[in-house]
């Protein structure tokens, strides 16, 4: 997971009215990424978490987002259940998301609706491929966050945030940094 005071950020998606099974769900994710000393979600003062299932969550979320921004080193986008895609991605995009992306899905519990997590993961890689956002998926389609497998998973997000958090500030040095300089005077010179 994040480590050196970074955090992971959360995004529940919930397109369902169970939201006992999202409660649940987004529960368990919080706490096989380590709780709240680790993972910047959105919750009431009680501690109920809040997903993103409607339009009208999404300015929340992007404000949570923002507010964190500094401390967020990823974010793990979990649906309990198909999710409401729409919101999700208006979500990312509209907190300008610039650390990586793990889109994740439960096995679905519902009898009536076997695969409904399961077609919401499939739609929000679609979309996300359709608006240029890059992810990453977790190894197994739909999984259980505390499986051995999704535990992988979850470990290797959190290896992948700290190496690109830790590329964020990598100054380049020779042929690329020279001619960035002076490229960089160049423009200067024109602008007096």
């Amino acid at each position: 997971m994040a480590e050196d005071g970074k955090k992971l950020a959360l995004l529940i998606g919930n397109g369902s009215p169970l939201d006992e099974l999202a409660h649940a769900d987004g529960g368990a994710m919080l706490q096989a990424m380590g709780g709240l000393d680790k993972v910047v979600v959105q919750h009431d003062d009680d501690g109920t978490l809040k997903f993103v299932s409607s339009s009208d969550d999404v300015p929340r979320w992007i404000e949570m987002y923002n507010a964190n921004e500094a401390d967020i080193q990823g974010v793990v986008v979990t649906l309990p259940n198909a999710g409401y895609i729409e919101a999700i991605v208006n979500s990312l995009n509209g907190a300008q998301v610039n650390v990586p992306i793990l889109v994740h899905a439960f096995r679905s519990t519902d009898a009536k609706n076997p695969n409904d997590s399961l077609r919401g993961y499939m739609d929000l890689c679609h979309r996300l491929d359709r608006e240029g956002i890059t992810y990453l998926t977790t190894t197994d389609l739909t999984t259980d966050p505390h499986q051995s497998t999704s535990r992988n998973d979850l470990d290797a997000f959190g290896v992948t945030c700290r190496v690109v958090d830790g590329l964020k500030d990598l100054q380049f040095v020779g042929a690329p940094a020279a001619r960035k300089a002076s490229r960089l005077a160049l423009e200067c010179a024109t602008e007096s």
